[in-house]
């Protein structure tokens, strides 16, 4: 029965995840578009999963500006799922005693001016033959084996919301040495 039980709740998650999906994808979601706080979300999500990770012996690190409050015009929901799934994943593929960091500043540079978020690990890696596929729907490394739990959609999503904010994703990642995830998302005039 809890066997069942769990069973469903993955096929309930699984659901959910490609509804959403295909809502964002159809452009049937409707976004509430206001300027917040980046900074205030990841600090939020980083006092969460602290406390977490002490369970796990995995240390989970942030750096953020003193001085900047890290402002976008966007989905405040939306947003927390992005950053959310990808620390997500990285305490997933991340061994024990692995290192988690996460990182966000505001890139000044002439080609990629925005906010920009790295979320950090010294995880499992992904294969670099496979790495621009795992943005796509139901994809999973070769290597995800270690790890069996999710949809297979979570990064697909990511990638939706992210572009719906006019904004980047990408990831850097070498088999056995860690992935690192980027965000940059316009910053807000405000």
């Amino acid at each position: 029965v809890r066997n069942m039980h769990t069973r469903c709740m993955q096929m309930e998650q699984l659901i959910e995840d490609l509804m959403q999906l295909t809502r964002l994808e159809s452009g049937s979601v409707n976004l509430n578009y206001q300027v917040f706080s980046v900074r205030e979300i990841l600090e939020s999500l980083f006092d969460l999963y602290s406390a977490e990770s002490e369970h796990t012996g995995k240390e989970f690190v942030m750096d953020l500006p003193e001085d900047d409050e890290l402002n976008v015009l966007g989905d405040s929901n939306g947003l927390i799922r992005v950053f959310d799934n990808l620390i997500v994943n990285s305490m997933r593929y991340t061994k024990e005693n692995g290192h988690i960091a996460l990182q966000a500043f505001r890139d000044t540079s002439e080609n990629t001016p925005g906010i920009h978020v790295i979320i950090k690990d010294d995880g499992c890696g992904i294969p670099a033959d496979e790495i621009a596929y795992v943005f796509d729907r139901f994809y999973r490394a070769a290597n995800s084996s270690i790890n069996k739990t999710g949809s297979g959609l979570g990064l697909a999503i990511v990638k939706s919301i992210v572009l719906k904010h006019h904004g980047k994703v990408w990831v850097e990642s070498q088999i056995n040495i860690g992935s690192s995830f980027h965000v940059l998302l316009p910053p807000s005039e405000k």
